[in-house]
């Protein structure tokens, strides 16, 4: 089941856990004991001139980015895709 509002989408599994991308507007905490785990990062490729989206093993995601939100905006998507089970 997933849960949106805004730009938060929070996805609850049958177990009760809870997954979402980390918002900072959003009190996580209150709804008890947090994990929290990087999914990605995003750096600026001096070579190519595009912020770059990678995985945590440095697999790249997506290379083609002019701006950083740009980048920011196509992980967000590309991990709220990836929870959904897309």
């Amino acid at each position: 089941m997933s849960i949106s509002k805004n730009d938060l989408t929070v996805f609850i599994d049958k177990d009760g856990s809870i997954k979402a991308l980390n918002h900072d507007d959003f009190p996580f905490q209150e709804l008890g004991k947090m994990t929290v785990e990087r999914a990605s990062t995003i750096e600026f490729d001096h070579t190519k001139q595009r912020w770059t989206v990678c995985d945590t093993n440095g697999n790249i995601l997506s290379d083609h980015h002019v701006t950083r939100a740009g980048a920011i905006a196509w992980e967000q998507n590309y991990f709220i895709n990836k929870l959904r089970g897309e």
